[in-house]
């Protein structure tokens, strides 16, 4: 059985091995942010402790939870965008993908693509596929090395961070996957820097 689609591919693995300085230096960058809004958080929860006023405690307590809450989100979102996804597409259009997910650990899905009756984009870009009856297609979470398998559903959704596997499906695997050719918005490749590399998501804000 041969491959027809491969992320990442040997140049794709080359490219990431010359950006790997630049994305420690961008990681080490998000993480000092979180280390220095952990602190800003503590700082006004310590104020609030203090002071004399109900009122004001209450107001700084619920700033410094929110404060800390959308920084460790924010940060948490970009780190998952360093994480290499890995997609491997058959001749016989059996898809498998591996992918990070925000709450930590990765998400496996083997899907038949001709088992999918209708596939459209969820309002965050995901790939949402609807399989037929007799659809084998499977979801396992990984964390560590535990594996978990999803309960079997009909509609599956792929969460693809990949610009270019997600392009390779919607433009030369629509028929198949049975996608709306024509209504859909053009992913444009300015997502990558001027080498070819995907952005990280720190570098698009």
């Amino acid at each position: 059985m041969s491959t027809i689609y491969q992320y990442p591919s040997a140049k794709d693995k080359q490219l990431a091995r010359r950006e790997m300085p630049k994305r420690l230096a961008a990681r080490k960058k998000l993480l000092r942010r979180l280390y220095l809004s952990v602190a800003v958080s503590v700082v006004i929860a310590v104020i609030a402790v203090f002071s004399h006023n109900v009122a004001a405690t209450v107001l700084l307590l619920l700033l410094s939870a929110i404060s800390l809450l959308v920084s460790v989100v924010a940060v948490r979102i970009s780190l998952v965008s360093f994480e290499t996804e890995e997609t491997v597409i058959y001749d016989d259009y059996k898809l498998i993908h591996t992918t990070a997910l925000m709450k930590g650990g990765k998400r496996r899905f083997e899907i038949k693509l001709t088992d999918a009756r209708k596939s459209y984009q969820d309002s965050v870009g995901n790939l949402v596929l609807e399989l037929s009856d007799k659809s084998s297609a499977s979801v396992t979470d990984i964390k560590k090395k535990k594996e978990t398998a999803r309960k079997s559903e009909r509609t599956v959704t792929v969460i693809i961070r990949t610009t270019k596997t997600k392009l390779f499906l919607i433009n030369e695997l629509y028929e198949i996957i049975h996608y709306p050719k024509k209504s859909y918005n053009v992913i444009e490749d300015d997502d990558f820097d001027e080498d070819g590399f995907e952005k990280n998501w720190s570098d698009r804000i």
